[in-house]
């Protein structure tokens, strides 16, 4: 069974853009998540009585 070259080519390509994709969301989230979190108030170390 012989596989054609520009198909592989076409799938690396493929699998390399949803890398790329998938890193570029994990990196907006993760700044996202930091942004929200130096807005919120710090908790109460003390809780209440």
């Amino acid at each position: 069974m012989t596989v054609n070259r520009e198909s592989l080519e076409k799938l690396g390509r493929y699998l390399l853009r949803n890398d790329w994709t998938g890193g570029m969301s994990t990196g907006v989230a993760w700044l996202v998540f930091l942004q929200v979190e130096r807005r919120l108030p710090p908790l109460s170390p003390g809780g209440e009585d």
